[in-house]
């Protein structure tokens, strides 16, 4: 019999009848089965397909989509001077139009440019029911200040006048009875003589005396000139001798020019030295001068202040360099006249500057303005935070953005960074952990009597003559507000007449450990709204945080705080860049006395920084998209641009050097040239050339 030919696992002879019937009783399901199965084979064949063949469609960078941006970009086209090739002369690619049109440098401009914004903003206030009464208040006295600086004819004897009621502080028989007026003058009257005496608030239910010391008069009216001092002293004094002899005939103490001024050069360096707060028990006043008793003190103290902020024997209070305190009050305690006819002067000074600024005529283009608000905020309760609040707060939550990321990358490259030792990374460490800014936003306060008191409309010539007494006598009142509601205040700042607001640098300051950020450099053309692309903030406000960052970070002084290894690694990375200076520049760069960190290394390590903050920017998402090989190239290009505007700064104008705030062996360091700090960076930069293709360039300088 023939053998069954067997397909697959079952014989034909298996398929019976009784099967058969299975197979065509249920046809359907089988069907059903086949036809899932052949779905699930074909699904999954479709999408290994498209897995192993797709073109996907990569997302496309939009270079410059709002209002803002556009903005941006205009601007920096106008600067660019694209007929110049950046791999040849980058510094006259940035900066050659700008230095063409313009008589300061770029962060300069900047603030100039806010005064005179508000300048105008002031000037334009005419009517009471247009503005607020605190604002029209406000608008009144500044241009009341304005006319006085402008006018012409003004009889010294009229200005003197309101001065008479302080005549009596000549005849003070003893020290402690001066340092009684010397305490009234400045704490309830926000005359600053010998001393400048404040509370101030440290917390919210805490208040604290602080004792600083007053500026010498050089300082307050003449631009620190003794020569200008002197000359104006003699007018001065002549005017009121005569006014004194006619009144009191020769009862009076005579007033020399010559023996004041002599005086003020001996305790203008006392009154100048940097800011060195300690806290005290108010036994400190019992060596603050041998001629006056602690007891004495905390009588005259008492006097004045509020009867919740009285001292006792158990009190503390702030001082501000006691030695230098100590040796200006035993100066005086130990001269024949007790100091007064020099107290007087100082009094008297407090307004008669303006005189002295009247007289001179020759102010910069910001003189008037800065002058007349900085009057403005010292008379008027409340001017400052309203001065702050319409301009100040501009841009703040982009520039804290920008903080945070430079503060993170200023954080990491201190962690990983192979040259510091332990104790170097330890103290970045705790100072990059509590480090702030100020962006100087309006404080809160309340409107106290004074606020709605109305500024005398004094237009005619004998009536402006009366501006110094009207000074004295708002600021007098907006003291004892300030005695009863004291403002919060940093330690180190000196309150009143600081030109922060002004300044057109980032600074870091140790005393609060932040970075002081004032609003020039809050506005456009160096910070721009929300929407622009980061490379436009990174470039500029970036790299100012940054290289402040590092100054506070990297200690100044190499061979008292620096390890061997090292001050080692240091000096190969100084040499390194000496000769890319010399190679690419034909420049030698100054080194600073007593082995100081120079200069050139912030501006370095901070275009680094800034550099490494825009490309940690970029998430990997925006890099795989279609054009980013192009976007990247413009955005860096943008990057090192902006960089380099920071240097545009004509050869008559202030050099990018250290902040006037600095120590003075600090301030002493060699400025770098402006077309140095624009190119040294970027030549140590592989990424600038690339992105300009400018060829191959040498290895970077690295501190390793």
């Amino acid at each position: 019999m023939r053998r069954l030919r067997a397909v697959g696992g079952t014989t034909i002879r298996e398929i019976s009848h009784a099967t058969a019937s299975l197979i065509e009783h249920h046809w359907h399901l089988v069907a059903l089965y086949v036809l899932a199965f052949l779905c699930v084979v074909t699904s999954t064949a479709s999408v290994l397909l498209f897995l192993l063949f797709r073109t996907e469609s990569a997302p496309h960078l939009d270079a410059c989509s709002t209002l803002s941006c556009k903005r941006a970009l205009r601007d920096l086209e106008r600067l660019i001077d694209v007929s110049i090739d950046p791999c040849h002369d980058f510094y006259g690619h940035v900066c050659r139009r700008w230095l063409r049109r313009s008589d300061g440098g770029f962060l300069e401009t900047a603030a100039w440019d806010l005064l005179r914004d508000l300048n105008s903003s002031l000037n334009d206030v005419d009517e009471h029911h247009r503005v607020s009464p605190r604002l029209f208040n406000l608008a009144q006295f500044y241009q009341l200040c304005h006319q006085f600086l402008s006018a012409r004819g003004l009889q010294l004897s009229d200005m003197l006048r309101p001065f008479n009621r302080y005549d009596d502080l000549l005849a003070l028989p003893t020290f402690p009875e001066v340092i009684k007026r010397v305490v009234n003058l400045s704490l309830a009257q926000g005359v600053h003589t010998l001393l400048n005496i404040r509370l101030v608030r440290i917390s919210n239910v805490t208040t604290r005396l602080r004792i600083g010391r007053g500026r010498s008069l050089a300082n307050k009216c003449c631009e620190n000139s003794t020569a200008e001092l002197l000359v104006y002293l003699k007018s001065l004094v002549s005017g009121i001798s005569t006014t004194l002899l006619k009144k009191q005939g020769n009862k009076i103490l005579s007033l020399s020019a010559n023996d004041i001024a002599e005086k003020d050069r001996f305790v203008d360096p006392l009154l100048a030295a940097p800011v060195n707060q300690q806290n005290y028990n108010v036994s400190v006043f019992g060596s603050l001068c041998k001629h006056v008793s602690s007891q004495q003190w905390l009588e005259a103290l008492n006097a004045v202040l509020p009867s919740g902020s009285r001292l006792d024997r158990h009190s503390r209070v702030l001082v501000d360099n006691a030695d230098a305190i100590a040796q200006a009050l035993d100066f005086f305690g130990s001269s024949k006249d007790h100091g007064v006819a020099y107290i007087y002067i100082q009094v008297i000074m407090e307004a008669m500057r303006f005189d002295y600024l009247r007289r001179r005529r020759s102010h910069g283009p910001d003189g008037p303005a800065r002058t007349c608000l900085r009057a403005t905020w010292s008379a008027l309760s409340g001017a400052r935070d309203l001065m702050t609040s319409m301009f100040g707060g501009a841009h703040e939550k982009v520039a804290r953005a920008i903080f945070e990321r430079v503060l993170s990358s200023v954080v990491l490259d201190a962690e990983g960074s192979v040259w510091m030792g332990d104790l170097f990374r330890r103290n970045a460490k705790v100072m990059l952990g509590s480090v702030s800014i100020q962006t100087f936003a309006a404080a809160s306060f309340n409107a106290s009597a004074t606020d709605e008191t109305g500024v005398p409309n004094l237009t005619t010539s004998s009536a402006l003559s009366l501006f110094p007494g009207l000074f004295m006598e708002l600021r007098q009142a907006r003291q004892m507000g300030l005695l009863e509601d004291p403002p919060r205040q940093l330690a180190g700042t000196e309150g009143d007449e600081s030109d922060d607001f002004f300044e057109s640098r980032v600074v870091y300051d140790a005393s609060s450990n932040s970075l002081k950020v004032p609003r020039a450099v809050r506005r456009e053309p160096i910070l721009y709204e929300e929407g622009v692309p980061l490379e436009f903030a990174v470039g500029t406000l970036g790299m100012l945080m940054a290289r402040e960052l590092l100054r506070a970070v990297v200690p100044s002084n190499v061979p008292g705080l620096w390890t061997s290894q090292e001050q080692v690694a240091f000096l190969r990375y100084d040499q390194c860049v000496d000769s890319l200076a010399r190679r690419a520049m034909n420049v030698s760069l100054e080194r600073p006395p007593d082995n100081q960190v120079p200069e050139y290394f912030f501006w370095l390590q901070g275009a680094r920084t800034a550099y490494d903050v825009l490309s940690a920017s970029y998430a990997a998402e925006e890099r795989r998209s279609s054009n980013w090989n192009s976007y990247w190239r413009e955005a860096q290009r943008t990057f090192f641009r902006r960089l380099c505007l920071l240097s545009c700064i004509p050869h008559h104008s202030d050099l990018p050097s250290l902040p006037d705030d600095q120590s003075d062996s600090a301030s002493q360091q060699p400025v770098v040239p402006p077309r140095v700090s624009c190119l040294l960076p970027l030549l140590n930069m592989p990424e600038f050339a690339a992105a300009f293709e400018c060829g191959h360039t040498p290895p970077a300088c690295t501190l390793a």
